[in-house]
């Protein structure tokens, strides 16, 4: 028998009720900033096709004569066929049966808790393969799944890579047309620079895009917006727009009135001769290694107008099993990334996210 005058020494853990705050903390955001931008659509088949069309370059002579035998023009029109694969991705959830009965500190039945965020995980995954560089691969029987291309590997037009780097390669005639089943060859890596942006920007325009989206790491956007504040950037002065109420004189401080001014600490804009951009950082994103080592990321730029996410199958549960005393359940998806206009994605690749970005 234990003689210590401490509650807490008692033989076999004491006499004190252990206090359990009845809560459970999950830093998990589930934010999905390029499939939560974009459309939807439906597949059909596990290999997803469409069809892009380039922009046609105008003629200022285009007109016919009078009376003129058009029987033998033919102004038709047909783009490329291309295509992507679904991936099925899912989560599978195994519980027994007193693991679905007892209590939890956090007051939440297990598998109810454990199916909520095995299915933010699932969006999170789902996230991170539409923005990847895998290629487009075709599964193999009852050894891996198939895997759809991502829109870092989709971008294939007025790209920007480090030496050595290259577009991914398409399974079609000449490169032209079908699913790019050879993912980007990784470059040198460097800094990004202004200049690049805004060629990237004007080829997009060029072509007919209006890029909506720059989208990379947190640490590839702070650094683009760092940048932007300062004197060798080629934007405008940046100024706080108070108003005039919120402003006081020496004699009061200095302080402000009903309100406070705001301490602008990024850009998160960027407004160019050819559209304005929105400068998104993308958890999901991650780094790759550079041809010369050393960690690398894409700096992607999309129209959100054209690029799609495709399903053969939503976001669905399917109970596997209840043998015995556990149950067992996998969530799923089935889907696939598909640019649209494939001049509405570009990439400026190999860079170095924490090196300054220079003019």
């Amino acid at each position: 028998m234990s003689t210590a005058l401490d509650m807490i020494a008692v033989e076999a853990g004491g006499v004190v009720k252990e206090d359990v705050m009845k809560k459970l903390f999950d830093l998990s955001p589930v934010d999905r900033p390029c499939i939560d931008s974009i459309g939807t659509d439906s597949a059909h088949n596990i290999k997803k096709e469409f069809t892009d069309e380039v922009l046609e370059v105008p003629s200022a002579v285009n007109t016919y004569y009078e009376n003129q035998d058009l029987s033998g023009e033919v102004d038709n029109v047909y783009g490329q066929r291309y295509y992507n694969l679904c991936q099925q991705m899912g989560k599978t959830i195994k519980l027994s049966q007193r693991g679905q009965e007892v209590d939890t500190t956090y007051e939440q039945r297990e598998f109810a808790k454990q199916l909520l965020k095995r299915g933010e995980a699932l969006r999170r995954d789902e996230e991170a393969a539409a923005v990847s560089r895998n290629a487009a691969t075709a599964e193999v029987a009852a050894t891996s799944g198939a895997l759809m291309a991502g829109m870092a590997t989709w971008a294939i037009h007025n790209t920007q890579r480090g030496a050595g780097g290259a577009d991914a390669v398409l399974d079609g005639s000449t490169n032209v047309g079908g699913g790019p089943t050879t993912a980007p060859t990784e470059g040198n890596k460097r800094a990004i620079t202004e200049t690049m942006l805004r060629t990237a920007i004007r080829s997009g325009w060029d072509d007919g895009a209006m890029f909506s989206h720059l989208m990379s790491t947190g640490t590839m956007i702070e650094t683009i917006s760092n940048y932007m504040f300062t004197s060798s950037a080629r934007v405008a002065t940046l100024e706080s727009e108070v108003s005039q109420g919120n402003r006081k004189g020496a004699g009061d401080g200095n302080g402000a009135g009903a309100g406070g001014v705001v301490a602008q600490g990024s850009v998160n804009m960027f407004v160019g001769n050819f559209g304005t951009i929105i400068l998104t950082p993308n958890r999901q994103m991650t780094a790759y290694t550079a041809a010369d080592t050393g960690d690398v990321v894409d700096v992607l730029l999309f129209d959100k107008r054209y690029p799609v996410m495709s399903y053969l199958n939503g976001y669905k549960t399917q109970p596997i099993s209840a043998n015995g005393l556990y149950k067992q359940t996998t969530l799923y998806v089935d889907s696939t990334f598909i640019p649209g206009a494939t001049r509405s994605i570009t990439t400026i690749a190999d860079i170095t996210p924490g090196d300054a970005m220079t003019p």
